[in-house]
């Protein structure tokens, strides 16, 4: 891990590293090399070692990283182990599927109230 300045680009590929590793540890697997997933998301493997090296020291050479050690370094890093609490105005149709939309909480969001200007 570093606290060298992350760029923009690293930023928006890192929810992507995160989003495949959730994809593959439900199929069991413990372990996953950065080339594997610079091949699993077409990017340049060289790329995705320099972005993990950011947020995580758990790559080995010949094992690669634990996937689930991987999205807490991951998750962590991008603060979605943090709950922020959300208020949301306007708690119509579109308000209503939002509060029931309980995957909020993977980014670190928690809906705590709504409001409408109707009762209804």
């Amino acid at each position: 891990m570093t606290t060298q300045p992350i760029s923009k680009q690293t930023l928006l590929r890192l929810p992507a590293y995160l989003n495949y590793l959730k994809q593959l540890v439900q199929t069991g697997a413990a372990n996953v090399s950065a080339t594997g997933i610079a091949e699993a998301l077409g990017l340049n493997q060289v790329q995705v070692r320099k972005d993990l090296a950011l947020v995580s020291d758990g790559g080995k050479p010949k094992t690669g990283y634990q996937i689930r050690e991987l999205i807490s370094d991951i998750e962590r890093f991008l603060g979605y182990d943090n709950t922020n609490g959300a208020v949301l105005v306007g708690a119509g149709h579109l308000g209503r599927a939002l509060l029931s939309y309980s995957g909020f909480k993977n980014y670190g969001l928690e809906m705590v109230a709504a409001f409408d200007e109707n009762e209804a």
